[in-house]
């Protein structure tokens, strides 16, 4: 089953790497190697081929929903289930902390998707992003979910003002924004430095 998972991953990877130009091809390349070198500067030996997996994973991830705003279940479900195995074989916590922390990420952005919906009657998130914070909080606990939430959406909302600011104008607060690559950014960083202490 995990073989065949990989198997689909590579394959979507492919196509979509394939369907890059140039630069943009270039870039993920510079991405990838960053990954590498963060990894092996900041990760601790035992995990740096798992860290380096997890990031090069997270920045397919992002690049998929930031380009088509969607978030696959191939990569979401496979980051859920990888993270329970993670727990049950290599942390040092019990996998009771990773399945709780995989319940309360997704539950946590269900609750408000629920409410969004209930007051504009719209949208407001995407499935994907709440099986992403589940497979985060299956990786990294309930402890790193304030972490991650706080991490995102700031880096969102910078994003957001610097473009806005770049092109002169104000913040359009109907503008759709893949909140994905923000969650994976923080997932990922949240893994290799650990939630913030205050939270």
């Amino acid at each position: 089953m995990i073989s065949v998972g990989a198997r689909s991953i590579r394959s979507r990877l492919s196509q979509y790497l394939c369907s890059l130009d140039g630069w943009r091809c270039a870039s993920v390349s510079l991405a990838v190697f960053a990954i590498v070198v963060v990894c092996a500067a900041v990760a601790d030996s035992a995990y740096f081929w798992i860290s380096c997996g997890l990031g090069c994973c997270l920045l397919a991830l992002a690049l998929v929903d930031w380009s088509d705003h969607i978030l696959p279940d191939w990569g979401t479900l496979g980051l859920l289930m990888s993270g329970l195995c993670y727990g049950a074989l290599l942390s040092p916590f019990p996998i009771l902390h990773h399945v709780l922390g995989a319940l309360v990420g997704g539950s946590v952005l269900y609750c408000v998707q629920f409410s969004y919906y209930w007051f504009r009657r719209r949208d407001g998130l995407g499935w994907g992003d709440i099986k992403l914070l589940a497979a985060a909080g299956s990786w990294l606990g309930t402890a790193a979910i304030p972490t991650l939430l706080l991490e995102a959406s700031v880096a969102a909302l910078a994003v957001v003002y610097l473009g806005a600011s770049i092109q002169r104008r104000s913040p359009d607060p109907a503008q759709r924004i893949a909140f994905g690559p923000y969650l994976c950014l923080a997932f990922w960083v949240t893994w290799l430095f650990g939630p913030l202490e205050f939270l």
